[in-house]
């Protein structure tokens, strides 16, 4: 059998996993420099997209951002360059921090972008110690992999959602299906309000009804966005307040960035 290729980083899985294990030994030298070690570690891919500046460059701007804005436990970025992305080890005190850790990431790709156009990362699941850092790895890898496929406002793919995405893609069949609670939004708005309103529907569904939250994460003033939400609620005529609905609407945003509204 031939050997696996990983599609993120052109390289075979022998190099992959040497690449991984290198990880692993500079965070275990870091800690051993006096740094308090952390409870569990996260794998962080960061590419630049087509047109963006040269990625070296960029990379060393997100990591050093990230060193010195994320809380003292987040600070163990051990930052290694590949030829088309940079690979953080962060480090946190316990797993709960993960949503924080992604949240940070989103904000310093998006300030970097406005600079040096488009910036996405990928981040493999929390893991205990240093001991799984290699698995963190190869689902960072996968993330970043269908991250590149995709159209979201978030730069940030997680390897749980990257997962959602790839059972999407399985079944075009079932993808169009699942369109089908946004089908009256992408039906009923014109074009030039159709983009801006399904942004507005996933930073409400991504902030669980955080209006405040979801406008900031959008650049949207707070009026602007009501009127953006009494807009979808026209189109669509469903209670958003329903878990049930909003989990609907989540798979059918998710199913139209993946095929990019071609069902």
């Amino acid at each position: 059998m031939g050997t696996e290729r990983n599609t993120v980083s052109g390289y075979d899985d022998r190099v992959v996993s040497d690449f991984a294990r290198l990880l692993e030994d500079d965070a275990q030298r870091l800690m051993a420099t006096g740094f308090v070690p952390s409870a569990c570690h996260v794998v962080v891919m960061v590419a630049s997209g087509p047109g963006s500046v040269e990625p070296s460059a960029a990379m060393a701007r997100v990591a050093g951002r990230l060193r010195a804005r994320l809380t003292p436990a987040g600070r163990n970025v051990v930052l290694r360059e590949g030829r088309a992305r940079a690979v953080g080890v962060c480090g946190l005190d316990e797993a709960a921090g993960y949503g924080q850790l992604i949240a940070e990431i989103d904000r310093v790709l998006c300030e970097l972008s406005r600079r040096e156009r488009v910036l996405v990362a990928a981040a493999g699941r929390p893991v205990a110690g240093t001991a799984g850092i290699i698995d963190s790895y190869r689902q960072a890898a996968r993330a970043l992999d269908q991250r590149m496929r995709i159209r979201q406002r978030a730069p940030t793919l997680t390897f749980d959602d990257a997962v959602a995405y790839e059972v999407i893609r399985a079944s075009p069949a079932w993808a169009a299906e699942l369109m089908a609670p946004i089908r009256p939004l992408l039906d009923g708005a014109s074009p030039a309000e159709r983009s801006e309103l399904l942004d507005v529907l996933q930073a409400y569904l991504d902030t669980s009804g955080n209006v405040l939250a979801a406008a900031e994460l959008v650049t949207m003033g707070r009026r602007t966005f009501y009127r953006r939400l009494q807009r979808i609620g026209e189109l669509l005529e469903s209670d958003r307040a329903d878990g049930r609905v909003r989990f609907r609407l989540e798979l059918g945003l998710r199913a139209y960035r993946l095929w990019d509204g071609k069902l």
